[in-house]
């Protein structure tokens, strides 16, 4: 809201502030909207401090279908990748379970060319190879989930 307040010296002609007040008020009400409503998109293009920060515990990330079970097993990959010993080993394993729970939730609901499902499929492939050092893996999962790709 700050910066409609700063534009109102530029507008003179009352219809052009009745406009530029219209304006204002959409933008504010987008912007309260997406600050309510955390969507996957931008979930994925957040560090993993960052996501550490907003949900310090992974209960928080139930899992009620594709987007948060998504979520959820990047959450605890991104966990594996700065853990180590058995810290490493049960964010791992939750992270495959995750995976798993969200690739039999994709393949049931979306089309093999849906950018969810997709997304999920290159996710659970760079854990494979990542996470697990199961290059093989990687390379056979792709085969059998990406067979049109």
């Amino acid at each position: 809201m700050r910066c409609c307040n700063l534009r109102w010296g530029f507008v003179e002609d009352p219809r052009d502030r009745e406009v530029a007040s219209l304006v204002c008020r959409r933008w504010h009400r987008v912007d309260a909207l997406s600050r309510k409503h955390v969507t996957l998109p931008f979930c994925y293009a957040v560090s993993p401090k960052r996501l550490l920060a907003r949900f310090p515990r992974p209960e928080w990330l139930a899992v009620k279908g594709k987007p948060r079970a998504a979520m959820k097993g990047d959450y605890y990959r991104y966990l594996a990748e700065f853990s180590t010993g058995t810290e490493k080993k049960a964010a791992s394993d939750q992270s495959l379970m995750a995976y798993q729970h969200a690739m039999v939730v994709a393949s049931s609901e979306l089309s093999p060319a849906h950018q969810i499902r997709l997304g999920l499929a290159l996710n659970l492939s760079v854990f494979f190879y990542e996470i697990m050092n199961s290059h093989e893996r990687s390379l056979i999962f792709n085969a059998l989930f990406l067979p049109f790709y």
